[in-house]
């Protein structure tokens, strides 16, 4: 592995762990996209509610899906399961909510 700090100051070093510390981590469970006409932007929810809001040119859009796409399918394929989207899991939801409400009646 190539040490790509080795080179650095101790000072820079800090520098750049202080801006590291600075980003603030954000879950989000849900978002919204838009495309406008020379970008992608995408309102990231957390329980329905705004945490962050990202804007990427096309370009890094596309790369951003080529890699999420790859690691999904290394992640389906070493756990030999499919990971379900959030539209497969309202329809499952969906099927519930209508087989509990025949058992009611």
């Amino acid at each position: 592995m190539i040490d790509e700090n080795k080179d650095m100051s101790t000072q820079e070093i800090q520098h750049s762990l202080t801006q590291v510390m600075e980003i603030p981590d954000i879950y989000f469970n849900g978002f919204q996209l838009l495309l406008g006409n020379s970008d992608l932007n995408a309102l990231l929810l957390r329980n329905n509610f705004p945490v962050a809001r990202l804007n990427m040119s096309f370009t890094t859009a596309k790369t951003l899906l080529v890699h999420l796409e790859d690691l999904m399918q290394k992640l389906e394929r070493v756990t030999k399961h499919d990971i379900m989207t959030t539209m497969e899991v309202n329809e499952g939801l969906q099927t519930l909510t209508t087989e509990q409400g025949q058992h009611e009646e």
